[in-house]
């Protein structure tokens, strides 16, 4: 392979300065043709992991982070007004971009695989939120043949369902949708906007304030317009409210048997009202996962057994916690005895303080005790996956061997036929 001198490289800075919203503060860097950009893609894929290589390449900067990938237009922000303009109104800053996608000349579109509709501010209220409407945001989505992940922040979703103009499949590789922040006055200008994407394998919610829907505008929804979700998540610190009531009107229009992991960020706020609701609309879930908070909370229904027994096929609970401590792993003590579940995985990120180093042994005896206690009722588990991330190097020490496995598969008191993992990283983020 000839060799050539990335130092050479030049390239242009392209800043779209449209009103009212394209993203004027964020540079565009693209690479002269001399290099196709896939070729320059697949470079920096190959050398992103040493900091070093890059710095003697001259190519550290933001534009050329996986994550920003400006330059070769897979990811586009665009923001709405901050300013209340009516419940019409609708950023231009969509109808540029529409334009800008329309002409001729544009190959921009096929490169986009990630569009972000945001506020200008962050957390605005729902006043200061912009409008979106359903009508002018597909005319845009139906220029992006190639997207893969739609995601709307702080922003107001507009038009009834009545008022949507029926399309067969927008977006056909589209496969995520996140909604952070969103506010609708109704839950239809969501399911309107859902039912669009028949793709989709999984919807991210946190924090849609909506209202239920009512069980007479359901039948504008038929049986073959069913989404096959795969997996839905809800990351708002509590689940209970307007999350029940999303979902009241977002689960009917669900595959039910397609639907297999569902992830909440707090499992101990999990309920059995919770459990009932979810239970009634997807009976099929194989796989729970969520977030254990390292933080000190006393629910009020903590000390009550969990009923997933209706779940019949539910196969595996998947746990992330930063504590050793009994209380976070309290999800696994309310768990029913027996409980039918087969496979469980816990991952620990332990980062204690550096001046208090936790000696590792000393860390990983409190990770069995504490697993240990919390499992013993589980008596159909065939498998327990343990990945601990240390915050910290252990330089020298050793991994644990499978004479140490068998050991604490003893020592935790697990079923003959359980099968234990054992999985350790180190994050050397800090090391020098």
């Amino acid at each position: 392979m000839s060799s050539f001198n990335f130092n050479e490289m030049s390239s242009a800075i392209v800043e779209l300065n449209a009103p009212f919203g394209v993203d004027s503060h964020t540079s565009i860097v693209t690479p002269l043709p001399r290099l196709p950009p896939e070729l320059m893609d697949y470079i920096i894929d190959h050398l992103h992991k040493s900091s070093k290589e890059l710095k003697v390449l001259g190519l550290v900067c933001r534009a050329w982070l996986i994550s920003t990938r400006y330059h070769l237009f897979r990811t586009i922000r665009v923001l709405g007004s901050c300013k209340h303009r009516g419940q019409h109104n609708t950023p231009r800053s969509l109808n540029t971009l529409s334009k800008l996608l329309r002409t001729p000349s544009s190959t921009i579109r096929n490169c986009i695989r990630a569009l972000t509709v945001t506020s200008k501010r962050i957390g605005s209220t729902v006043a200061e939120q912009s409008r979106v409407r359903i009508s002018s945001l597909l005319t845009l989505l139906e220029l992006l043949p190639n997207l893969e992940t739609l995601k709307f922040r702080d922003v107001y979703i507009m038009d009834h369902i009545a008022m949507t103009p029926p399309h067969s499949n927008v977006c056909p590789r589209l496969h995520r949708i996140e909604l952070h922040l969103v506010g609708a006055s109704t839950c239809l200008p969501l399911l309107a906007l859902i039912r669009c994407f028949r793709s989709v394998k999984s919807i991210h919610i946190h924090q849609v304030q909506v209202q239920a829907v009512s069980s007479s505008l359901l039948p504008f929804f038929s049986e073959d317009e069913r989404i096959p979700v795969q997996e839905i998540s809800f990351m708002d610190s509590r689940f209970g409210g307007h999350v029940h009531q999303l979902i009241e009107g977002l689960f009917p229009l669900l595959d039910r048997s397609a639907v297999e992991i569902v992830e909440i960020r707090d499992l101990n706020s999990l309920g059995n009202n919770d459990i009932r609701l979810i239970n009634g609309f997807l009976p099929g879930i194989k796989t729970i996962k969520g977030m254990v908070p390292d933080r000190d909370e006393i629910y009020d229904d903590t000390g009550v057994r969990l009923e997933i027994s209706p779940w019949t096929n539910l196969q595996s609970i998947i746990i992330a916690t930063r504590s050793l401590y009994r209380e976070e792993l309290r999800f696994l003590k309310r768990l029913p005895s027996p409980c039918p579940l087969s496979q469980l995985a816990i991952h620990f990120h332990l980062c204690p303080n550096k001046k208090d180093y936790l000696h590792r042994t000393l860390a990983a005896k409190l990770i069995w005790a504490e697993v240990g206690q919390q499992v013993y009722h589980l008596p159909s588990l065939t498998s327990v996956h343990i990945a601990i991330l240390w915050g910290f190097p252990w330089k020298g020490e050793c991994e644990i061997t499978s004479e140490e496995v068998n050991a604490l598969q003893e020592y935790l008191q697990l079923p003959a036929r359980c099968r234990l993992t054992i999985q350790e990283s180190y994050d050397d983020a800090d090391e020098t």
